[in-house]
């Protein structure tokens, strides 16, 4: 399981989605984003794997 900063390396360098898009395509605020990429609060496994798939995939 990728870290948060993990998530935020691969869509910044792989992906180059920005945390606008990121939060309307996993239906949450950019504060929410920011909080788990930056290890504050653990991702909830279901949110993990939406994350994980969207920047993995895309």
């Amino acid at each position: 399981m990728r870290t948060g900063r993990q998530l935020y390396l691969l869509r910044i360098r792989d992906t180059k989605i920005s945390d606008k898009q990121l939060s309307e395509l996993l239906d949450m605020s950019v504060n929410d984003i920011l909080i788990y990429e930056y290890g504050l609060k653990p991702i909830p496994k279901d949110l993990y794997d939406r994350w994980e798939g969207i920047v993995c995939n895309h």
